[in-house]
């Protein structure tokens, strides 16, 4: 996991851990804008890392295909 935090972290991709959060609002304008960014760079081929990591068994997804 660390190994992958800091690969990610030399492409300028960042990784969150946010396990110990009470709750996290998303309303859905949040939603709707974070899902059109993953939809536009799906179609133009550009891979982004969209999971939130707490245990190697659980992560959520703003990608249609990946959701929980």
């Amino acid at each position: 996991m660390a190994g992958l935090a800091f690969a990610c972290n030399a492409y300028g991709v960042l990784v969150l851990n946010y396990c110990d959060v009470k709750s996290i609002k998303v309303n859905p304008l949040d939603e709707l804008f974070v899902s059109t960014c993953f939809n536009t760079c799906a179609k133009l081929n550009i891979e982004i890392i969209d999971y939130v990591i707490c245990n190697a068994q659980t992560h959520y997804s703003f990608r249609d295909g990946y959701r929980d």
